[in-house]
């Protein structure tokens, strides 16, 4: 059970969505607004397929200019092209220059040992000469 679609109804459709009209001519090229509904009878903008048809109740956050970079001017991007991979290079060069602080650290621990078995080294020749003098009366 199929209904059929009035020709009128179909020329009106294309009417209001700009598509060809069955039986006329295609030279007529600008939009054929009189089936639209008037701008106070719309709102202030006309809601086309491609919109969502909610009305829109809270104003765009801060945010949401920050985001969109395309509307930027150009001494604010050629300042966030500039100062982002310095922001990082800082960041990146703070953390090698722990890891070296960390790794001279543990030289100077090496250090330490360096001089404490220079100090240790005539003590233990010392203590093997009491232990062979003692072996020696041992016999």
């Amino acid at each position: 059970m199929r209904r059929r679609i009035a020709e009128s109804d179909v020329v009106a459709r294309c009417r209001a969505f700009d598509f060809p009209q069955p039986g006329k001519s295609q030279e007529k090229r600008h939009r054929d607004t009189s089936l639209w509904a008037s701008r106070s009878e719309r709102g202030a903008r006309l809601m086309t397929p491609g919109r969502h048809a909610a009305a829109r109740d809270r104003s765009p956050s801060w945010w949401a200019g920050v985001v969109e970079w395309r509307n930027w001017r150009l001494p604010v991007k050629l300042g966030a092209v500039l100062v982002v991979p310095a922001l990082l290079a800082v960041a990146l060069g703070v953390v090698q220059i722990q890891r070296d602080v960390a790794r001279a650290n543990t030289y100077a621990d090496v250090q330490r040992l360096v001089r404490l078995r220079g100090g240790l080294m005539p003590l233990i020749g010392d203590l093997q000469m009491e232990r062979t003098m003692s072996a020696a009366r041992l016999r």
